[in-house]
């Protein structure tokens, strides 16, 4: 596990930005969680509004650390790529990402639950749908290195996803939901994850050529 957070931690700028992205993330959303509860009754909304703010910082954030990674002619992290082993750490850093991902949302989610007082399987929805639509979105954004792209991408998903949660509640379908929503997301990330690291190895092979 220790080599998983090192090799993902390369890719930060510094440790400060290593700490805001890891702890003060969580702490962030949780606060305006508390402040949307000053002004606003419907619990279900502060769960919408919460959501989309989740899918939008993890999407802003992510700019910084993979941004366009998945580019073929991409030119971030020229300095690894002489290394023997960048596809190790860049296997490690991806899986180390997605796995930090699961758990900041998981812990949000836990204290949504805990002060909104809502059923279970609503908060075991929003984990598992704010997942998966996260992922959707990097799959698509760590192809795009212009900013402009990325908040085009981004509307389209807080589009879709406001969409998704309106039928899912209207028609009661949390249920079955959950559980096409963690076989996809599932299934989502390890083909990503397994993209990205073809990816990287087909640069470092480039690079040796």
């Amino acid at each position: 596990m220790k080599q998983y957070i090192k090799s993902y931690s390369i890719f930060f700028p510094n440790k400060i930005f290593w700490i805001l992205h890891n702890f003060l993330f969580p702490v962030f959303i949780l606060s305006l969680v508390f402040l949307q509860r000053l002004f606003i009754s419907n619990n279900i909304l502060i769960l919408l509004i919460t959501a989309l703010l989740i899918i939008g910082l993890e999407s802003f954030i992510d700019f910084y650390i993979f941004g366009g990674i998945a580019k073929r002619d991409s030119c971030r992290n020229e300095y690894l790529k002489t290394s023997a082993r960048y596809a190790i750490i860049m296997q490690r850093a991806f899986i180390a990402d997605a796995v930090r991902r699961f758990i900041v949302i998981l812990v949000v989610m836990l204290v949504l639950y805990v002060i909104l007082k809502v059923p279970s399987d609503i908060i075991i929805f929003m984990l598992s749908s704010v997942y998966f639509f996260v992922s959707v979105s990097l799959c698509i954004l760590r192809f795009a290195e212009d900013l402009f792209i990325r908040v085009l991408v981004n509307s389209a998903v807080y589009i879709m996803y406001t969409i998704f949660f309106s039928v899912v509640f209207k028609y009661n379908l949390i249920g079955v939901a959950d559980i096409v929503l963690f076989l996809l997301s599932l299934l989502l990330v390890i083909f990503h994850i397994k993209f990205l690291n073809l990816r990287m190895r087909e640069e470092y092979y480039d690079e040796e050529s």
